[in-house]
């Protein structure tokens, strides 16, 4: 296989595998294995099939699967040597019957003209045989809220059975798998060290040591098809997406995200998405308090100049309903721009004096303080290299941010991003029902962030 491993310019996955199939057609010849015609074209078609399937693969698949074969040629023989046991076994043969057939792989006889055995072949796919799991390193969806220093590894996603390539062969019977959707599996754990904030009984900043902070288990979720379970981030901020490409973009907080779900995802014709979700929430006010979930909703549409999208949610827990719209414009192939607003009603997160858990006007769904609150930005890239980001929000309870930084990628997977962010705490003279939401001490605070971050 050596002078088909890379594809040439220009030549098709098709015209590479009639490549190798006839290079292997010769080399059967030359060293004098007979075999019937129909079994020559056979074995030399799906021989071809496996060779041209290597240098079409995405990289990141290729080393996945040959890490646990050591190399494609062991990987073809051992596929091979795999459907001539198949046969053995769909067809014993008496002893003392006369063998008018050719033999295949290790002097295995054939008790049936190949014709009848063709369909059993094609159905056995490479896929059925190697999408063993296998670990790779993936990076996954960014770091949210981190500080200076973050490193960034996730590990667990394994070869998907529908990842390797078709190369034409016809696949009768097909399993109950294909009907479904493609099964996805996702496993994220960060491990952090910075500085933590140690607050008072009154809510103020005590000391800040930096220190251990503890696993976060932020994704394990199984899908299939559109049906995700596990912990995930909630759709209602992760179908509408973040906002904006900044690493504190929750200054003004849009979204608290941890969950345990049970999603629903689906495509419509003509650009439009949606999901509903059933989520147990987290934390002292979020997480739900009897059998009643939690319930969110969305809908995108999508087309080359942006997207607007929809979130709509229930808090079952305090009986109050928030959502967000947001709209995202590709004014060209450098800048980007998104804005996005948030409504939600508060009437019982307020009401301390009645509640047996006391919310102070932040919910799971809305925890900006008071009604509304607003975010807007966007991305500029000089270069292939260079992105300038953006992002300014405000609240209903006057509080205000801006965060700006430059991100540049050196090689590709390390990139280093300066950000410098600033926090206006509106009530910081006179108080708020709703609470210091940034731990600020002063009415206006300035702060940077340094972040060398590895994907790979």
């Amino acid at each position: 296989m050596t002078r088909f491993q890379n594809p040439p310019e220009g030549t098709s996955q098709d015209a590479l595998a009639g490549l190798v199939a006839e290079a292997v057609r010769q080399a059967l010849m030359q060293h004098g294995v007979l075999m019937e015609a129909e079994a020559l074209i056979c074995a030399t078609a799906m021989a071809g099939g496996v060779a041209a399937a290597l240098p079409f693969l995405p990289q990141a698949q290729r080393l996945a699967i040959t890490s646990f074969k050591g190399s494609w040629t062991g990987l073809a023989s051992e596929f091979f040597r795999a459907m001539a046991e198949k046969i053995a076994r769909a067809e014993p043969r008496d002893a003392g019957s006369r063998d008018e057939n050719p033999k295949i792989g290790a002097g295995k006889p054939i008790a049936r003209p190949f014709a009848e055995l063709v369909s059993e072949l094609q159905s056995m796919l490479i896929e059925d045989w190697a999408a063993r799991p296998v670990h790779r390193r993936q990076a996954g969806p960014r770091h949210k809220r981190g500080v200076g220093g973050h490193h960034q590894s996730e590990i667990g996603l394994v070869l998907a059975r529908s990842s390797l390539p078709r190369t034409g062969w016809p696949r009768p019977h097909r399993n109950a798998a294909r009907e479904l959707g493609t099964l996805k599996t996702y496993t994220e754990t960060r491990f952090n060290f910075g500085d933590k904030n140690l607050v008072t009984s009154n809510g103020e900043v005590d000391t800040n040591p930096a220190a251990n902070k503890a696993p976060d288990l932020h994704f394990a979720w199984i899908q299939l098809g559109g049906l995700r379970v596990g912990k995930d981030e909630t759709p209602y901020d992760q179908f509408i997406g973040y906002a904006g490409n900044v690493i504190q973009d929750t200054i003004i907080p849009y979204g608290v995200k941890d969950t345990n779900v049970v999603s629903y995802y689906f495509d419509v014709d003509g650009g439009f998405s949606g999901v509903i979700s059933l989520e147990e929430g987290s934390g002292v006010t979020g997480t739900i308090d009897s059998y009643v979930p939690h319930v969110v909703g969305g809908l995108k549409y999508k087309g080359d100049w942006g997207a607007i999208t929809g979130v709509v949610a229930h808090d079952s827990n305090y009986e109050e309903v928030a959502g967000k719209v947001r709209l995202d414009v590709n004014v060209s192939k450098e800048l980007s721009l998104f804005v996005m607003a948030g409504y939600g009603t508060d009437d019982n997160l307020s009401d301390d004096a009645g509640n047996v858990i006391d919310a102070h006007g932040r919910g799971f769904y809305k925890p900006w303080g008071g009604n509304w609150a607003v975010w807007g930005g966007g991305t500029y890239k000089f270069n292939d290299k260079t992105a300038f980001n953006l992002q300014a929000s405000a609240d209903d309870d006057k509080n205000y941010a801006l965060a700006a930084n430059v991100a540049y990628t050196i090689v590709p997977g390390y990139t280093i991003t300066t950000e410098v962010d600033w926090n206006h705490f509106g009530h910081f003279d006179d108080g708020t029902p709703f609470g210091n939401w940034t731990k600020a001490d002063k009415k206006d605070s300035v702060g940077g962030i340094a972040r060398f971050q590895r994907n790979f």
